[in-house]
């Protein structure tokens, strides 16, 4: 009985450091990662090379720190919401969460990269357009995919 208590413990502390690692990574990336090369970016070659015409108003009529803390706030409320989504649910929605995730982790990679390509005066690899699709896609096929496995795991 205690061997089978152990391999439990060992079991939910792996997944709770591996989703641990993608909370931080997601904020890394969606987060902070995004609204510093974006600020780069605004900074080094002007307003006009903002993609999001969101982030050009929030810039335009505030200022550069006001949309690096709404981004920080907006990143940090969508990682709260998971986590409470989980925290709440009867059943299990851990692999939909991770794929949540994960896809912000894609996203912010991709707008870190295509920030970073910009500012470099390089020609980027994606469009804006391409890397919001890739990320919608990805949420859509990840967080599936995360949902069968729970579903499986229901079951078994």
């Amino acid at each position: 009985m205690g061997k089978t208590l152990k391999t439990e413990s060992k079991y939910h502390s792996w997944h709770n450091i591996l989703q641990g690692a993608l909370y931080f990574m997601a904020f890394l990336t969606f987060g902070l990662g995004d609204a510093i090369t974006c600020s780069w970016l605004i900074e080094q070659r002007g307003i006009e090379y903002e993609a999001n015409s969101i982030v050009r108003f929030i810039i335009y009529n505030y200022s550069l720190s006001s949309y690096i803390e709404l981004k920080i706030i907006f990143t940090l409320a969508l990682l709260s919401i998971s986590f409470l989504i989980q925290r709440s649910s009867y059943e299990s929605v851990y692999w939909i969460i991770n794929a949540f995730l994960a896809s912000l982790i894609i996203g912010g990679t991709l707008a870190i990269i295509l920030n970073i390509q910009v500012t470099a005066y390089e020609t980027p690899f994606l469009t804006p357009e391409q890397v919001v699709f890739i990320f919608i896609i990805s949420l859509f096929i990840l967080t599936r995919i995360g949902e069968e496995i729970d579903e499986r795991q229901i079951q078994n």
